[in-house]
């Protein structure tokens, strides 16, 4: 059967049209997929910078704790030297349980939990003629937090730095706590998880929390 001419110029516009459709909407989906890639890439960017400057805070805060923790034991030692002149400002006894509610609030502040405070035997130290008696509390710490309603990896990394930044806040706010202003404090350890690709990264699941060990050695005047 022979179309009509009429016919196939219909048949021909409606061929145009239907590929000129189909090309439309493939540009648009690529179009709308290289606006999406743009976004994406411009996110990704973002977050790589507050990441890294999150780090660097990290770092820096770390150096400024393992400064500080250096100055109080210098202005320790001085007290010592100058205890002839300052006896009243020494306390007399360490009750243990004060210490251990002392370090719940401090952590409480920095949203952080202790789960291990052990009170070691109470020892004595003799610094230029002196004689201290010392009570030692080895704190273990963490986040409160978990990891569940975290969706990707770079998140886990942003939490990893903030958790981080909440243990070196409490080990300072402790530094400078007048209740510990005759202790010695030292960061036994500080474990931070490993980072996490996104193909490792799982929503929804419980993943490790930084940690921390530091000794707190109070100091009270015996006498001698």
């Amino acid at each position: 059967m022979r179309l009509s001419k009429t016919t196939l110029i219909i048949l021909a516009v409606v061929v145009f049209v239907a590929a000129a459709g189909i090309l439309y909407m493939m540009y648009n989906r690529q179009l709308s997929e290289q606006e999406n890639l743009k976004s994406q890439i411009s996110t990704n960017h973002a977050t790589l910078t507050k990441l890294v400057m999150e780090r660097e805070n990290v770092q820096a805060q770390l150096t400024k704790v393992e400064e500080q923790l250096a100055q109080k034991k210098k202005d320790l030692d001085a007290a010592i030297l100058s205890l002839n002149t300052t006896k009243a400002g020494w306390p007399k006894e360490a009750e243990s349980i004060e210490y251990d509610k002392k370090l719940f609030e401090l952590a409480k502040g920095w949203d952080l939990q202790i789960m291990v405070v052990q009170t070691g035997e109470t020892g004595s130290q003799n610094a230029q003629g002196v004689t201290f008696r010392t009570n030692t509390y080895n704190v273990s710490i963490s986040s409160i937090q978990t990891t569940e309603e975290i969706e990707t990896a770079s998140g886990y990394e942003e939490y990893l730095y903030e958790e981080v930044g909440n243990i070196l806040g409490f080990i300072t706010s402790t530094v400078n706590d007048e209740y510990f202003a005759t202790a010695s404090i030292d960061l036994v350890n500080l474990s931070i998880p490993a980072l996490l690709t996104d193909d490792d990264y799982v929503a929804g699941e419980i993943y490790p929390s930084p940690t921390s060990n530091i000794t707190v050695t109070v100091f009270t005047y015996k006498g001698g």
